[in-house]
């Protein structure tokens, strides 16, 4: 790219710095930063795991998802994929808590489209020549680097300081920003931008801002054959939308790929129109667990009931049958006249000459929100799509859910006069009212709805039929001219946790970010020796020398023992890190289950993982480090967790946040103190490392103990190797946990089911018998550390069956001797 699209790395949210305030020789070294990780499966695109919701974005330059076939224009119209890229949901897809294996979407995609007199007159992709979509191709790109000098390019997943400079080495961990710029076949240059912040406290890290630039360079080609058909093609009447598929998803296996669905609940999709407590609408599209509808007897309906023991709302995955009752969404925040999103820069407007989404009282007038139900969705005609992302400009564009009922005439709570279908044609009313085209200014029951403070909006059951829409636009664009739309998604535990989410992410755009903590310090778990303890280290953060640093807290997450998700669960995951002293957390911190949920028997035990539930293990004060000194050359400190629970063969995972004795009030919440965010969990980098921290299955799972340590790798306590002359004395001896197995053994994490074989010397053959002699496996072992003398089998037999409840005799045979023994299995 020329420098002219190089000035400055502050984003969309800048702090007080604008654009032009950032040297060029670090936006210069942070587009040589992508990827971190060298086994990205999808190289190019923004895996965004560093803060509390996990997703991922696909630009169209970085590549195409299932659906779409790269560089064929009849074959392309997503602007940004967002998550599930390969229909096996092998990156990150709407998670929350973040490391939760489970996708609350389908999918998430931005498109846009264009609208202009016989713009498309072959009508690629449409059903009018009024229409066309707007792409990226190879062709293109080699069009605007011939013409302009100007080439697609990425910068991240990367770490930027508070100030907005690259923070390549992670020192800090405050945010996490991407960012891909490629042009596009309607002569407008994209830049596309990502940041997540990592700060816990107040919901702050729940939630993912976006940005879109839009600047038009007149280099018109609509076909993206690298044949324009004009230099200085203006931009009459452009918008966007962002659609998902609300279908509570599926698990995230330990393969790192899709699992077992989860379509058996209520999957329901709506829109808060509500007042928020400063009397501004929420203007929120939203996503939830409601009731099973199989459990009504009359649904849906104003009149649907559900009897006695069935009022089973809050559970969102089937496969795992918990109560985690997680809210998700997505608005649009606003749209200014900059390329960067600055909330201070000037907002655009519609060619209407209304605030893109409205402010006030009239937040989200001038925004579309509804499905794409009753034949109103289609990715392959831009007009159709268009009609979505404009709707609530015409006088039904989708009200009615159903496309044979759309009147594409101005709405006439806004317009005077215009012509059917051309927004162009449109003329505002001196004084016009809220336009209600769209479905989200309907005012009809809502249905399967049990949380009160929302009355207003609508509801809607999603069934494969059509995704969930809002829109922006349409703009207007001379050569030269820009529009940066700012949207966010978020995502919570019950409706309330969900809108301070969103209050949060207003909040961070507005005020140029989120308070600052201290920072982040790089971390490690080890077993000891040879008690098999779990000792934990932690690095120095230079906010030791600021006099409000606090000190440090160490969370702990373990796989046994089960719970109930109505005890604990999803409950504690966004004020947790209030409390400041060691063990469980207190019911202080912990939201309230829904009163109307009484299905109790349809609930599952739960268990803990890479996401949490976390109590605390310690607090350690600033005054009490000289305690824990740990010099060894890379860490500071260590903590060892000497709990009786820390048990051999069990799983485990911790992290330590640094914290300060700030006072702060924000959103009318107030905290005393501000830590360091979940993102060194086991010594995680919380940057992308091509799977997931639980996918062992998976052939991106690193191998190395900086690989594993890098992506957060659960810790198992683990028996170091035993000398053969330890067991040939007998002062040793192997053995077998548990035994006998018995159904979801107590260190079985998730669905793996496993024995483990402890006490190993560092070379075996260990030789698994049925009572009549049969070999039903056999391997050849060698310990993977010097530290590590186990093996997990999965009972699996050297055909690949798994074996039969039974008995059976295990031989383990070691250079000067052999140990026998025997184990059950009783499933």
């Amino acid at each position: 790219m020329r420098k002219i699209l190089l000035t400055g790395l502050c984003i969309i949210f800048a702090t007080a710095l604008s654009l032009g305030q950032v040297e060029l020789r670090e936006r210069t070294v942070a587009m040589n930063m992508h990827p971190p990780a060298v086994n990205n499966v999808f190289p190019g695109t923004g895996e965004m795991i560093a803060g509390n919701l996990w997703d991922s974005f696909m630009p169209i330059s970085t590549g195409v998802y299932y659906s779409e076939i790269a560089n064929n224009p009849n074959r392309l119209w997503d602007l940004v994929r967002m998550g599930n890229f390969d229909r096996q949901w092998s990156a990150p897809t709407a998670m929350w808590p973040g490391g939760f294996p489970f996708s609350y979407y389908w999918n998430q995609d931005l498109q846009a489209v264009e609208h202009s007199p016989n713009i498309n007159p072959t009508k690629q992709l449409s059903s009018s020549e009024n229409f066309a979509t707007m792409i990226w191709t190879a062709r293109i790109d080699s069009l605007w680097q011939a013409t302009f000098g100007m080439k697609s390019y990425v910068i991240g997943p990367m770490w930027v300081n508070p100030d907005g400079t690259p923070d390549p080495n992670g020192t800090n961990r405050y945010e996490l920003y991407y960012e891909a710029g490629f042009p596009t076949n309607l002569g407008v240059w994209v830049t596309f931008r990502a940041i997540q912040y990592t700060q816990p406290w107040n919901s702050m890290n729940n939630f993912i801002l976006i940005g879109v630039t839009f600047k038009n360079y007149g280099l018109l080609d609509v076909k993206a054959d690298g044949h324009p058909t004009s230099t200085t093609n203006k931009i009459q009447a452009l918008a966007m939308g962002w659609h998902s598929g609300d279908i509570g998803s599926l698990n995230v296996s330990t393969a790192g790929a899709r699992g077992a669905s989860s379509w058996g609940y209520a999957r329901m999709s709506g829109y808060i129109a509500d007042n928020d407590p400063n009397g501004s609408p929420w203007s929120t599209q939203v996503t939830y667990p409601g009731v099973n509808p199989a459990n009504y007897s009359s649904y849906p309906g104003p009149n649907s009931n559900v009897s006695a023991g069935k009022h089973d709302m809050g559970i969102n995955c089937s496969v795992f049958n918990y109560y985690t009752d997680v809210w998700m969404g997505k608005t649009w925040l606003g749209a200014k006249k900059d390329t960067s999103g600055l909330y201070s820069s000037p907002s655009a407007k519609t060619i209407f000459g209304s605030d893109p989404v409205g402010t006030g009282a009239e937040r989200g007038w001038y925004m579309s929100s509804e499905t794409g139900a009753g034949g109103l969705e289609n990715e392959l005609d831009a007009a159709a799509m268009y009609t979505i992302f404009t709707a609530e400009w015409y006088a039904d564009g989708g009200k009615s859910g159903d496309a044979s009922k759309l009147n594409l005439a101005p709405n006439p709570n806004y317009f005077q006069s215009g012509t059917a279908g051309d927004v162009l044609s449109f003329v505002p009313k001196a004084s016009p009212a809220m336009p209600d085209g769209d479905l989200k200014s309907q005012t009809g029951t809502l249905n399967n709805v049990w949380e009160s403070g929302w009355t207003k909006g609508y509801t809607a059951t999603t069934n494969f039929d059509g995704d969930s829409f809002v829109g922006i636009g349409p703009f207007e664009l001379n050569v030269g001219e820009a529009v940066t739309v700012v949207g966010a998604e978020y995502a919570g535990f019950r409706m309330q946790g969900f809108l301070n989410s969103l209050n949060a992410a207003r909040y961070a755009w507005e005020n140029g970010g989120v308070p600052v903590g201290p920072a982040a310090p790089d971390m490690k778990t080890a077993i000891t020796v040879p008690d098999n303890k779990i000792s934990v280290e932690w690095t120095k953060v230079p906010d030791e020398s600021d006099p409000g640093f606090g000190g440090y807290k160490i969370y702990r997450a373990s796989a046994f023992p089960q719970f109930s998700s109505l005890d604990i669960g999803f409950r504690t995951m966004q004020r947790y890190t209030e409390q400041m002293h060691a063990g469980s957390i207190d019911a202080a911190y912990t939201d309230a289950v829904n009163s109307n949920f009484d299905a109790s028997g349809e609930l599952n035990k739960m268990q803990a993982g890479y996401w949490g539930p976390w109590q605390i293990q310690a607090v350690i004060p600033k005054d009490s480090l000289q305690n824990f000194l740990h010099s060894d050359g890379t860490f500071s400190y260590a903590f060892k967790d000497n709990s009786l629970d820390v048990l051999l063969g069990f799983s485990y995972w911790y992290y330590v946040a640094a914290y300060n004795n700030e006072t702060k009030t924000i959103n009318g919440v107030t905290t005393n103190h501000l830590e360091s965010g979940r993102v060194n969990e086991n010594g995680a980098l919380s940057q992308w490392q091509g799977t997931f921290p639980w996918a062992t299955q998976s052939s991106y799972y690193p191998t190395s103990a900086g690989g594993q340590k890098a992506i957060g790798g659960t810790i198992v306590v683990q028996s170091p190797p035993i000398s053969t002359q330890s067991l040939a004395n007998g002062t040793a001896k192997i053995g077998v946990k548990p035994n006998p197995y018995k159904k979801e053994a107590f260190f079985d994490v998730g669905l793996e089911h496993k024995i483990m074989f402890y006490n190993l010397p560092t070379q075996c053959t260990i030789t698994i018998l049925d009572v009549s002699g049969q070999i039903i496996d056999q391997i050849n072992y060698t310990a993977p550390t010097s530290a590590n003398g186990t093996f997990f089998w999965d009972m699996y037999s050297k055909d690949g069956q798994e074996v039969a409840n039974g008995l059976y005799i295990y031989a383990v045979q070691y250079d000067g001797g052999q140990q026998n023994g025997y184990f059950a299995i009783l499933r």
